[in-house]
């Protein structure tokens, strides 16, 4: 799992995913978009990521308004997985950023009971935006984990 988590949203982010919904639909995705882009990102990137950031809005701009409510809807109805994920059966690498607006690290991690072949990674000064904002250190954490499920 990178920048996600396996539970189903609370009364109050459902709220705000209707609330997103409604101004979509009302034909207000470009008012939307940027601030929903740049929040994506941690403080420090959004000031040292402009390119990244202009890209991360671009790909947000050009996303079709039916795909931006079915994705709304799609996270706003989904059920919890947790108990999925702490049974175990088979290997979980979890990467969080540490400043993440989207997903609170600490409450993720503890609410659910990892079993011994699940691994946490949190980067540090990363928002939801970890593998572009901190690419390499994600690609050597992805790397070293799936070395591991090569040697069995």
């Amino acid at each position: 799992l990178f920048n996600s988590h396996p539970f189903a949203d609370t009364a109050d982010v459902v709220e705000s995913r209707k609330k997103n919904i409604a101004l979509v639909e009302a034909g207000s995705k470009a008012d939307i978009i940027p601030i929903f882009a740049g929040n994506l990102y941690a403080a420090h990137s959004r000031q040292t990521m402009p390119e990244a950031i202009a890209k991360s809005l671009s790909i947000a701009s050009a996303t079709d308004a039916r795909t931006v409510i079915a994705d709304l809807r799609g996270m706003m109805t989904r059920t919890s997985s947790s108990a999925l994920v702490e049974v175990g059966q088979v290997p979980l690498l979890w990467i969080l950023g540490d400043e993440d607006s989207h997903i609170n690290h600490l409450e993720v991690v503890k609410n659910v009971a990892l079993p011994a072949n699940a691994e946490v990674s949190v980067l540090n000064g990363t928002g939801h935006m970890g593998f572009v904002e901190a690419e390499e250190v994600s690609a050597s954490i992805l790397m070293r984990f799936a070395s591991k499920l090569w040697a069995f």
